[in-house]
């Protein structure tokens, strides 16, 4: 996956400036997905 590559890539910028609106969106929607998955994750060490 090319995506990955690109993470790397970025792990030396100090800041990343996002101008895109559909960029913003789709990190919040990714946000709120993960935030449920915590919710409805029960670890299995309990």
């Amino acid at each position: 996956n090319s995506d990955i590559d690109d993470n790397l890539e970025w792990e030396n910028e100090e800041e990343i400036i996002w101008e895109d609106d559909e960029l913003d969106e789709k990190a919040e929607t990714f946000v709120k997905v993960l935030l449920n998955r915590m919710k409805n994750y029960v670890p299995s060490f309990q």
